[in-house]
């Protein structure tokens, strides 16, 4: 679906999480802020006059006078989807000028007017998307108080922001150069299926040194560790997504038949049973 949001928000604040099947674009000089999350999937952002793909857990945060495209892959079945936070700086209301005292970054670049965007990765555990996560229950419960917790999951959710742009990232998945190195690259690429013959090509090593290593460091085979990952995902999606289960090998390029052998053996139930009881928690 192509889609062009509307240059005026009708309401001071509009939360969705919406699927990709063509390009969603925001135009210059709105009169809301848009923070735009990549949940699943993998796409292409034009952003800052440029053009590049994007990957999940990706945030992008735009005041309301730059502009973004985020666009699915031509003839890529895969969704992309997004979790969307698009608001008018006025919601925040006049608590912001006391709150904003301790984060003149984030009032300087709210109220900037050359089109200033913020381009960063969320946490291993996914703190910003927990907040949005929240905020998505929140906007459609329509309980008492709502407008007030959408403000303070605001507040929360802009200054968590700007301070993972402050945060240096020295983690490491291995102390093995090459095994980290590896697991960086399986996390990246977790959505193209990655091979361990694939993988040990790029890094120049043979498969077998590759996989002795990983396994050495890790106690896991390298398909052992893919498989790992891709039911992560896939636990993640059945919990907070309605996403159709047949629908979930897509994302991967896997057979169906693959993908619940490996979800059954890595959690002792299918997909569905799991759906139903992360649902019941």
């Amino acid at each position: 679906m192509n889609r062009i949001f509307d240059k005026k928000l009708n309401s001071d604040i509009f939360i969705e999480h919406a699927g990709v099947n063509g390009y969603h674009e925001f135009p210059q000089n709105r009169d809301y802020s848009v923070i735009a999350y990549t949940a699943y999937g993998i796409g292409f952002v034009d952003i800052n006059n440029t053009h590049r793909q994007t990957r999940r857990h990706e945030i992008f945060f735009i005041n309301k006078t730059g502009s973004l495209k985020l666009s699915a892959i031509d003839g890529d079945e895969k969704t992309f989807e997004i979790y969307y936070v698009l608001f008018k700086p006025e919601m925040l209301g006049g608590q912001w000028e006391k709150y904003a005292e301790s984060f003149t970054d984030i009032s300087d670049f709210i109220k900037d007017e050359s089109g200033k965007t913020l381009n960063i990765y969320d946490s291993e555990q996914t703190e910003i998307r927990n907040i949005i996560v929240k905020m998505i229950s929140e906007y459609y419960e329509d309980s008492a108080g709502k407008d007030s917790m959408l403000t303070g999951y605001l507040y929360l959710l802009i200054t968590s922001l700007f301070r993972r742009v402050n945060i240096i990232d020295n983690h490491l998945f291995s102390k093995n150069m090459l095994v980290d190195q590896t697991i960086r690259q399986i996390k990246n690429t977790i959505y193209d299926n990655p091979k361990t013959s694939e993988i040990a090509a790029h890094r120049f090593v043979t498969r077998e040194h590759l996989g002795r290593i990983f396994k050495k460091e890790t106690g896991l085979t390298i398909t052992q560790y893919i498989n790992m990952q891709k039911v992560e995902i896939i636990k993640d999606i059945l919990k907070n997504t309605d996403r159709p289960i047949e629908e979930i090998p897509m994302i991967f390029n896997n057979k169906i038949k693959y993908i619940q052998q490996i979800f059954k053996k890595y959690t002792g139930m299918t997909m569905r049973e799991y759906r139903r009881r992360s649902r019941k928690q």
